[in-house]
């Protein structure tokens, strides 16, 4: 029963002083995401749910949504523990204006890249919970639920 665990939220960055690293970057710039989730189910079902909030390259909504509906680039997303190259994909969406998020669901960050996350600035925000992460990313209750 997923929806009755207990919430798990870890923000490496800011030791969660944040109450979400999207949602208040949002106010000011685009964000960017590596996205992160422990099976193929739970990625698909996260990427369903976040389309219509997506940006394409060019910041423009590939769905034709209005600007302000369309706010995150999702920069890289996989099955499995975060790697390297999410980090890297981040690093480089900052240089362009984004504001970087990492975002986990039912997966840890291995230490050693936690270290190298932490030391880039870049906000690590791990959940348990599908609809925390969906909130934390595009605003409560913004994926219809």
């Amino acid at each position: 029963a997923e929806g009755s665990m207990p919430a798990r939220l870890v923000d490496d960055a800011d030791g969660g002083a944040a109450s979400s690293a999207a949602g208040q970057a949002a106010a000011q710039q685009p964000v960017a995401v590596a996205l992160r989730a422990q099976s193929a189910g739970e990625l698909q079902a996260l990427l369903g749910e976040l389309e219509p909030h997506l940006l394409d390259v060019d910041g423009a909504s590939p769905l034709g949504f209005p600007p302000a509906a369309a706010r995150v680039l999702l920069v890289s997303c996989g099955v499995g523990a975060p790697r390297e190259d999410d980090l890297t994909l981040l690093q480089q969406a900052r240089r362009e204006g984004f504001a970087p998020a990492l975002y986990t669901l039912n997966v840890r960050l291995d230490p050693r890249l936690g270290r190298r996350v932490r030391q880039a600035g870049v906000p690590h925000r791990g959940f348990d919970v599908f609809y925390e992460l969906l909130d934390d990313v595009i605003g409560p209750r913004a994926a219809g639920g």
